[in-house]
């Protein structure tokens, strides 16, 4: 695997929030067509927030996005000292709807990516409405983020919900939008009837399965 990684400590893009960025790294596969995790660090004192989205578009180690900025905000508005940034599909396209056309969007060192985020204290998830065209890789990676996270004891969270129940991408919410943090550990019977369903999924569906992802294709 290629890591393109370590660029000397400058100003956020989000200037504004005159964040000094210490650390910015990204793992990409050799051939540089998927990102399976990008990093951002303006302070170590505190700990990073962990995202699951949908898929990587062009940030990389040198390069932010618009996601990548709204996330920064989202994150330092809530505490954190940094982001970490994962995703269901690794393929890196600007076009969500692509990754029913690739040979294999998820890639073959995802699923390991995936596992590391329960090491975070919160993970967020936010993969938008785009995913109601994949829930049977939308079904694994919560069975895969949800045992993890019980694993280990820590949280999932969300900032808003689609109308069909999935957990809303952060680019278009406004920047004062909290986060839902659930307790994977408590009760259902309390829980929005949203996070309900969301869960449900676990209990029926089979985790990521490290290695064996390469030439999968998804339908769209």
């Amino acid at each position: 695997m290629k890591t393109t990684s370590t660029r000397s400590p400058r100003q956020s893009l989000a200037r504004r929030r005159q964040l000094t960025i210490r650390m910015s790294n990204a793992a990409l596969s050799p051939c540089g067509q998927y990102r399976y995790q990008l990093v951002r660090v303006w302070d170590w004192n505190k700990p990073l927030l962990s995202w699951i989205l949908l898929n990587p578009s062009v940030a990389d180690a040198e390069t932010d996005d618009a996601t990548v900025r709204r996330l920064i905000g989202f994150a330092d508005d809530h505490g954190f000292g940094g982001i970490v940034v994962r995703n269901v599909f690794a393929w890196r396209a600007t076009d969500p709807c692509a990754l029913g056309r690739a040979v294999d969007p998820i890639g073959v060192d995802n699923s390991r990516y995936l596992q590391a985020a329960a090491w975070h204290e919160v993970t967020v998830l936010g993969w938008g409405a785009h995913g109601d065209r994949y829930p049977q890789q939308i079904a694994r990676t919560v069975a895969t983020i949800v045992r993890a996270c019980q694993r280990r004891g820590t949280q999932l969270a969300v900032l808003e919900w689609t109308a069909g129940g999935q957990p809303k991408h952060p680019l278009r919410l406004p920047a004062d939008t909290q986060l839902d943090i659930i307790d994977l550990a408590a009760p259902r019977d309390g829980m929005d009837v949203r996070w309900r369903a969301l869960l449900s999924l676990a209990d029926r569906a089979p985790e990521v399965d490290s290695g064996k992802e390469t030439g999968t294709r998804v339908a769209a």
